[in-house]
């Protein structure tokens, strides 16, 4: 024990926050603004021009009064490429982040789209939806689902809300964790 641990209980189980990590498959149509919906999310700021961008992975670290959570957003821009890529791997994703862009007459389906690939390969997965270009919407906004959180990175509307969903769904698949190890 060193002696900053002696003097402030460093190694204390009392002391120590939980430290948790959750993994987020963020699929979307290429131009959706997925890149820029996760960038806000873990900045607070909107990179410019983040169209064309090529990183595979994103990751932030949130902290709560429960402890920190480490947070991987993983990209990828098609069920039919995602299917044979990450089902194979097993991997676990806690959340399927679902980003449609809403100036497209055919958003509802790329919705269900999603949807069905995340139930048919990830299906303990946690699903929140996003609908990108809302400034764009014009008189559809009537077939929108009301589970789609709406934003618009030009008018800045909907990503706080965005923000707090995400981080609700993020500490639901923290409890989850917690209750299996238990």
């Amino acid at each position: 024990m060193g002696i900053m641990d002696w003097l402030f209980g460093g190694n204390k189980p009392e002391n120590q926050r939980a430290v948790s990590d959750v993994q987020v498959l963020v699929l979307g149509d290429h131009g959706a603004g997925k890149r820029s919906i996760i960038h806000y999310y873990k900045d607070g700021c909107f990179v410019e021009n983040s169209y064309g961008h090529t990183d595979k992975s994103v990751r932030c670290i949130k902290n709560s009064g429960n402890g920190e959570t480490h947070v991987t957003f993983v990209f990828d821009e098609s069920p039919d490429s995602v299917a044979p890529i990450f089902s194979h791997k097993k991997r676990d994703y806690a959340i399927i982040l679902i980003v449609v862009d809403l100036s497209k007459d055919s958003f509802s389906d790329d919705v269900e789209k999603y949807k069905l690939y995340s139930a048919k390969h990830h299906s303990d997965a946690s699903i929140l939806t996003v609908g990108s270009k809302m400034d764009l919407l014009g008189d559809k906004s009537a077939d929108i689902d009301r589970d789609v959180c709406l934003t618009s990175a030009k008018t800045g509307e909907g990503l706080d809300t965005f923000s707090e969903l995400l981080d609700g769904v993020i500490a639901q698949s923290n409890e989850r964790v917690q209750l299996r190890k238990t």
